[in-house]
């Protein structure tokens, strides 16, 4: 589990420092053309995952609520 933490918060830190990078040598309308495309990547990949998730082991938050 902390195994999965650690990818996950590495990879936040490397797509910050990417955009923190380049704030100041790219284009401002090409930066945050890339910030949106890259955000609805992430957007539809995860809504993917969710819906998977959903599919073999039903509702989640059904058992919560």
């Amino acid at each position: 589990m902390l195994r999965g933490y650690g990818i996950v918060f590495f990879a936040v830190n490397l797509y910050t420092r990417f955009f923190e990078y380049f704030w100041d040598a790219l284009d401002k309308a090409l930066f945050f053309a890339l910030l949106g495309l890259s955000l609805w990547f992430l957007a539809k990949k995860s809504e993917t995952v969710w819906l998977e998730t959903e599919k073999r082991f039903g509702r989640l938050l059904d058992k919560y609520e």
